[in-house]
């Protein structure tokens, strides 16, 4: 009887395993087509206002150094501060751009890596102010569109070039000693005062949230 019992245990295990296999198969789906275009959930790109903005900011802090020493007639670590800059810009990510910025923000870091390395292959000074040229064009496109704090930009009708310096006495990158203050600002940003002031004045202006009708 104890023989009988467990024999019908087992094949009632049998019975069950093998029913559980047929209502379960496994589908090999390695043969499928893919699914249509347009049909697959995509992940939204990743973008950041910010992004090129904080980037042309750290040049700006390397460009104006170099600046300083053009006018100083020094060649002191230009060369290699224009290949800093160059690995800034060649790092940073276009895809953080959102889209709808203006086209001539999406240019701006090619331009930057592409004059800058020009700099950092410089042999002398002469070579260098040249290639301080054709930094300054991006770095004055970014600044008439981003009007940065504190900053002018300078024109030179002698050496036909503009350059970004921060507000105060003219000093010329492209002449040094020979022509120190030579140059027309052509655009300038307001001083952090004139900002603060601003924004107080804006603040000031704006109805008080804790008076209630």
């Amino acid at each position: 009887m104890n023989k009988l019992t467990t024999f019908s245990t087992m094949l009632g295990l049998v019975f069950l395993l093998s029913s559980t296999a047929l209502a379960e198969p496994k589908v090999d789906t390695s043969d499928l087509p893919p699914p249509p275009d347009g049909t697959q959930a995509e992940a939204e790109p990743v973008t950041d206002e910010k992004a090129l903005e904080n980037l042309m900011l750290e040049v700006l802090q390397v460009y104006l150094e170099m600046q300083n020493y053009l006018a100083e007639d020094s060649t002191w670590r230009v060369a290699r501060s224009a290949g800093l800059i160059a690995l800034k810009a060649k790092n940073f990510d276009l895809k953080l751009v959102p889209e709808d910025f203006n086209p001539m923000y999406r240019t701006l870091p090619k331009k930057l890596r592409v004059s800058a390395r020009k700099m950092y292959k410089a042999k002398s000074l002469a070579d260098l102010r040249l290639g301080f040229k054709g930094l300054s064009k991006p770095m004055t496109t970014w600044a008439n569109l981003s009007t940065p704090v504190g900053i002018d930009v300078i024109y030179c009708p002698v050496a036909n070039a503009t350059w970004l310096q921060n507000k105060g006495p003219t000093k010329n990158p492209y002449y040094g000693s020979q022509m120190l203050t030579s140059g027309q600002i052509v655009w300038s940003g307001r001083t952090i005062a004139e900002l603060e002031k601003a924004q107080e004045e804006a603040n000031s202006a704006r109805p008080d949230d804790s008076e209630e009708d």
